[in-house]
């Protein structure tokens, strides 16, 4: 189960601890935003691509999770990341903002500090629109 919100109060910082320290992070982040412990909130702008799969606690506002990965239990991701396709993130992994994963976690990554987040998010949100034109036109014409 999925929940879409406008949270903006999600501010996570990366743990380089072990697993442990990780769902503790995660678990804080969920009681300060007062969620239940379990499903999962998308924040705005998030795009799920096909084939994802999703299990983590809270996905950040406009983040991009590629073709076919996988998002393990009670994930934190920060906001305005990017999964490449096919990868796996551990359970119980927190990622800060602004993080791309190109590989294996913990090395294969890096910030993002192109400072093109907000053009991304007006890109989504277009796309978003012309998404919606195209399936009311095709309603239309089935009916």
């Amino acid at each position: 189960m999925a929940e879409a919100g406008e949270n903006d109060d999600h501010e996570e910082e990366c743990d380089s601890g072990e697993a442990g320290a990780e769902e503790e992070e995660a678990g804080k982040t969920r009681r300060r935003l007062g969620q239940r412990q379990e499903g999962v909130i998308l924040e705005r702008g998030v795009v799920v691509e096909s084939g994802a799969v999703v299990e983590a606690s809270v996905v950040g506002a406009g983040t991009v999770i590629e073709v076919r990965a996988r998002i393990g239990r009670g994930c934190v991701i920060g906001k305005h990341c990017k999964i490449a396709p096919t990868l796996s993130i551990p359970p119980y992994t927190s990622l800060p903002d602004h993080t791309v994963v190109y590989g294996p976690l913990p090395t294969q990554r890096r910030t993002d500090r192109s400072g093109t987040s907000e053009l991304r998010a007006r890109m989504n949100g277009r796309h978003v629109e012309v998404l919606r034109v195209l399936m009311a036109d095709k309603l239309v014409r089935a009916v």
